[in-house]
């Protein structure tokens, strides 16, 4: 289940929204989040807790809200895969290489 304190589902028609809640639903909504979750190896099929506690959930979220308040957003976009990943450790790895020898 997902708790309270780390996630919301506002009501369309019973709760007031506000202009920033307005703005992050037109900008992104669920197409941009499901197509942005596909991805990442079938996250969109994912269990919800699964879906939104996820790295890329966490980045997407925040890339939203950079959008969304016109600020720049430079963090880098988690790994989309293992082999992504790897590549990154080794790149990582390479670059530490070169600045001690």
């Amino acid at each position: 289940m997902i708790g309270t304190d780390k996630h919301y589902i506002k009501s369309i028609m019973g709760d007031p929204w506000d202009t920033y809640q307005i703005k992050i639903i037109q900008v992104g909504g669920n197409k941009r989040l499901w197509d942005f979750f596909k991805q990442y190896n079938g996250l969109e099929q994912k269990p919800i807790i699964n879906k939104y506690d996820s790295a890329a959930a966490k980045y997407y979220k925040k890339k939203l809200a950079a959008e969304v308040n016109n600020l720049p957003f430079d963090a880098k976009e988690p790994a989309k895969n293992a082999e992504e990943l790897l590549d990154r450790g080794l790149d990582k790895s390479k670059e530490l290489a070169s600045k001690a020898g």
